[in-house]
């Protein structure tokens, strides 16, 4: 069967990916200051709130996971639950920024929580855990979902740069929750289209009941992931990116106006961190047919290391914060972009291991760590913030709320790299991946028989 990915679902696919990116760039990077700076929410009691809702994240991510797993349509179990979620999902991210004037400090924080907990723990886990299930669903040619995750990859960031340029000059014009109307409409509708124009195939054929996870029961799913060691290493090296991505991502706009002395400066921030990346986009392939997705994605560890460590020590340069930013931008790319491929290879994996397919639930765990890890660093960026005495409504912040967001958005994000790259070192699937497609390949013919 012709597993190759049309142009057109590739394009799809891109789409649905930056909705996300869009989505996921405005409550992870703009939500925290929203609270603090203008609902005046305590930023230690924001940090609590979002670990706390992150402890639901966990059951969320395996529900839905086993939710997707039993789902058996005519349009495939991920692409039902893409198109059905996403109006929900736009909703709950307006709703976030629409905390009511008129409440008590403890009304507003109640609010807060609600409406984070409706955002990220029930409609983003839906949403994204499909999007998440279903490039593996699409189909098991390798070249193929490297292509449709690296043109993800490329439009992204385009996404991201537009945003840090224009979201604050929107919230001038319009307000927090005007602005956060405008980003969810554009993700609803790039999500859409996704959900509407791509196909899935590695489950919708004559093998389905030998392969597929439809009919695994839950208890039976849950041990096959958790004995799939790939599936722990990358849930814990996804939690540590999202760690990284929650501190950086919320301490950016901090970071511009305390450090850089002007908050404009974010976009410009948030652009050399992603620019690099559009060049990466035309060599990532080519990289990774020659050396393999765990050597580039290694090499990116160490160049993001690299790239903390410069911005944490020039941090009163802005030549220097530039050229750290460029290095940690291309050191992320390998990483980012392969992720969603890496989760097919770990689902190709538990196949081979295991004999079936659990898609869904193996998905998870890029959910659970996008959700987790986001989670625990905007904890940290709240109790951080907290623990320097940043007082949102201040004129002037001290030197300690100043140093507090330097390391916030360099030092701390570098230890946590390391420790995903130390995870990382004991997950190299391409030294098997001959192996594994060869006995599934196998597995699946003698089924068909």
């Amino acid at each position: 069967m012709n597993q190759k990915l049309t142009l057109k679902e590739i394009v799809s696919y891109a789409l649905g990916n930056t909705g996300y990116v869009v989505i996921y760039m405005i409550f992870s990077g703009y939500l925290t200051m929203y609270y603090t700076d203008f609902a005046g929410i305590d930023a230690a009691a924001i940090g609590t709130m979002m670990l706390f809702a992150r402890i639901f994240d966990g059951v969320s991510d395996l529900l839905v996971g086993t939710v997707i797993d039993h789902t058996k349509t005519r349009w495939g179990k991920a692409r039902p639950w893409i198109v059905g979620s996403v109006p929900f999902l736009a909703l709950a991210e307006i709703l976030a920024f629409a905390v009511p004037g008129g409440l008590s400090g403890s009304g507003k924080l109640v609010y807060a929580t609600v409406t984070y907990i409706f955002l990220t723990v029930v409609m983003y886990t839906i949403c994204n855990l499909a999007f998440i299930t279903l490039l593996p669903l699409m189909t098991t040619d390798a070249q193929s979902r490297t292509k449709a995750a690296n043109a993800g990859a490329f439009i992204g960031p385009i996404s991201v740069i537009l945003v840090s340029f224009t979201a604050m000059t929107l919230v001038g014009k319009i307000g927090w929750t005007g602005m956060a109307a405008v980003y969810a409409l554009i993700g609803f509708v790039m999500i859409l289209i996704c959900g509407l124009f791509t196909k899935e195939r590695t489950n919708m054929n004559a093998n389905e009941e030998q392969i597929g996870d439809s009919k695994i029961p839950v208890k039976e799913s849950l041990s096959l992931v958790s004995r799939n060691k790939y599936f722990i290493l990358f849930a814990f090296i996804f939690i540590l990116s999202y760690v990284v991505q929650g501190l950086t991502q919320g301490s950016g706009l901090y970071f511009a106006r305390e450090c850089m002395g002007d908050v404009n400066y974010f976009g410009t921030l948030t652009m050399l961190g992603f620019l690099p990346m559009f060049v990466c986009a035309f060599f990532l392939p080519a990289l990774v047919s020659r050396f393999g997705k765990w050597k580039v994605v290694m090499a990116g560890f160490v160049l993001q290391i690299i790239g903390y460590a410069m911005i944490g020590i020039c941090s009163s340069s802005f030549l220097g914060v530039a050229a750290g930013l460029v290095i940690k931008g291309v050191g992320a790319f390998p990483l980012t972009t392969l992720m969603y491929p890496l989760l097919g290879d770990v689902i190709d994996y538990g196949e081979y291991k295991f004999g079936k397919r659990v898609d869904g639930m193996t998905s998870s765990c890029v959910s659970f760590g996008t959700k987790v890890g986001t989670g625990l660093g905007s904890a940290l960026l709240g109790w951080g913030l907290s623990m320097g005495g940043y007082v949102g409504t201040a004129a002037v912040q001290t030197e300690a709320a100043i140093a507090a967001i330097r390391n916030i958005y360099s030092f701390v994000p570098m230890v946590v790299t390391i420790l995903g790259m130390i995870l990382y070192a004991f997950a190299n699937l391409d030294k098997i991946a001959p192996e594994v497609q060869a006995t599934i390949q196998a597995n699946r013919s003698t089924a068909a028989e």
